[in-house]
């Protein structure tokens, strides 16, 4: 029997940090991912290092992600016709999260803040939608491919699920285009180990 890893880290997040914890306490996880292709044609493999940051001060909880060396930005599009289109763009440097502090160094985004939909939009979304991102870039877009991909998600086990200190404050940035009346999307910073 098979768990899903967004199965799992929804049961911690309920079992770690109930809701109405203190606002300042979040809880932190990380995710390794990882895809590979083995046939004749050639070997092609990617993976991700994601980071969850979870806070739920009341009957919300408010779901952020950072992939290490990725951010999520605004993919510039002339089209008029289109709307704005998003997605996890790869970085020059190189950004890696080994303690506390070095989580401020990364991209956060907000995913969710919701009762409920916390699991599906905020986490279980965010994982597909990296999995389809990771697919395209293990395939080359040749569909015919995908049968051959072995695909593993699973909660990592070098970083250790903790409890981190954090301020959640309006995404200025990520607001942009927003109506002015709109503060919805946040971030967290100044995130240090849980006294």
């Amino acid at each position: 029997m098979e768990t899903k890893v967004s199965d799992s880290i929804t049961t911690l997040v309920e079992y770690a940090l109930p809701r109405f914890s203190p606002v300042d306490k979040l809880f932190h996880l990380n995710v390794g991912a990882s895809m590979n292709i083995y046939d004749d044609d050639e070997d092609s493999r990617a993976s991700r290092m994601i980071h969850f940051l979870f806070q739920r001060p009341g009957n919300y909880t408010k779901v952020f992600v950072a992939i290490e060396d990725y951010e999520y930005r605004v993919i510039a599009d002339d089209d008029p016709r289109h709307w704005k289109r998003s997605e996890w763009v790869k970085l020059e440097d190189g950004l890696r999260a080994f303690n506390a502090l070095e989580l401020n160094d990364l991209h956060w985004r907000m995913t969710c803040d919701h009762d409920s939909c916390w699991r599906s939009d905020g986490v279980q979304s965010v994982l597909h939608e990296i999995r389809q991102h990771m697919m395209a870039e293990v395939t080359g877009g040749d569909n015919s491919r995908c049968k051959s991909v072995s695909h593993r998600n699973n909660v990592c086990a070098f970083h250790q699920p903790k409890f981190v200190q954090a301020e959640v404050v309006v995404d200025e940035e990520a607001n942009h285009g927003r109506p002015s009346s709109t503060n919805y999307m946040k971030k967290p910073i100044n995130i240090r180990e849980w006294e």
